[in-house]
């Protein structure tokens, strides 16, 4: 039996600032009031789109279950379920550094590496899919582990790589089945709110 997933990245978060430079933040950090605002919209976006999950499972940082939180009252209040392997990076050496010291994303793979991450993420989703089939269920993530995500279900074949992530607030509508093939893929975008540079 197939599974739908809707894999959701968390809302738009200000960086902290310090010494008037933007820097990388830790797990504690909250959405901002743009980010409260996306999530809201594309929970309304799935209510329209009469979508029912039967229930959502979220990475435990603030950001991601604060996003499942106002996601769940949107379309009904389904269950909301705290998965550890869902996690967001840690960034232990980056945190309170300028953003603007990250020369390219795969820098900040310090406390995991992107193998680490995927196989972490894979494991993960597996599990997941695997007890809910014929369920439609929604997964709570950040950037990186998406891009991680995607890139994986999309190239089975292929070693692990940071593929696109996906956009704060945005959500991708999966079909997969029980051998964890995927069937569908269809991206669903908020009614737009422009930001500005958005991190994992």
């Amino acid at each position: 039996m197939d599974t739908t997933v809707y894999l959701i990245r968390h809302g738009h978060i200000d960086l902290p600032i310090t010494q008037g430079e933007p820097t990388i933040y830790g797990p504690e950090v909250l959405l901002s009031s743009i980010g409260r605002q996306q999530m809201r919209n594309l929970g309304q976006k799935l209510s329209k789109q009469r979508v029912k999950f039967d229930e959502i499972y979220t990475s435990p940082l603030l950001r991601a279950r604060q996003s499942a939180y106002l996601v769940s009252k949107e379309v009904g209040n389904p269950p909301i379920l705290y998965v550890d392997g869902l996690r967001g990076l840690k960034y232990p050496t980056w945190r309170g550094r300028p953003v603007s010291e990250l020369k390219s994303e795969e820098e900040i793979f310090t406390d995991e590496s992107l193998r680490e991450v995927s196989e972490r993420i894979w494991k993960t989703f597996q599990e997941l899919v695997l007890a809910s089939s014929n369920k439609t269920i929604g997964i709570v993530m950040h950037g990186e582990e998406s891009g991680v995500l995607l890139h994986q279900l999309t190239n089975p074949e292929q070693d692990a790589e940071l593929g696109r992530s996906m956009g704060n607030g945005e959500a991708t509508r999966l079909v997969v089945s029980s051998e964890l093939r995927l069937k569908e893929k269809q991206n669903i975008i908020p009614y737009e709110i422009k930001v500005g540079k958005e991190r994992a």
